[in-house]
């Protein structure tokens, strides 16, 4: 089964994720071709059996993404874990959801998300005991 397959449909970033099969750790330099062309002109990837990759013109827009692809994961473990057929909505539902977001058709990701998270981060840093992430 393809990871992120069925699940992922529902997301923003359908049709727009790269696959890259596990090569073990990345010591041979010519994986770092292999990796460039599977991400092609995507800004997320799925490094099968070892995690995610996301990129974007601005670190908001990477996390943003990083943030729908894993929640995307986690709605395809959870609904795998119901083993039960799910119900797909219509391509056109799909095809429209996917299209609207793609850059330049919105907002750009993480505009109004990212100051929520740093403030987030703040906010659980303070009561951590750890040093705080913008020293």
């Amino acid at each position: 089964m393809r990871f992120v397959a069925d699940v992922a449909n529902l997301d923003p970033l359908r049709g727009h994720i790269g696959y890259h099969d596990y090569e073990g750790p990345a010591v041979d330099l010519a994986e770092r071709e292999r990796l460039v062309a599977d991400l092609g002109p995507h800004d997320a990837m799925v490094l099968r059996n070892h995690g995610l990759l996301t990129c974007g013109a601005t670190v908001q827009q990477a996390f943003n993404t990083m943030y729908q692809l894993e929640m995307s994961c986690r709605g395809q473990v959870d609904a795998m874990a119901a083993r039960t057929e799910l119900t797909m909505p219509g391509e056109n539902v799909l095809a429209h959801t996917a299209h609207l977001y793609q850059p330049g058709t919105r907002r750009p990701y993480g505009v109004l998300e990212w100051p929520a998270m740093l403030r987030l981060l703040d906010a659980e840093g303070k009561s951590s005991g750890y040093p705080a992430y913008y020293n």
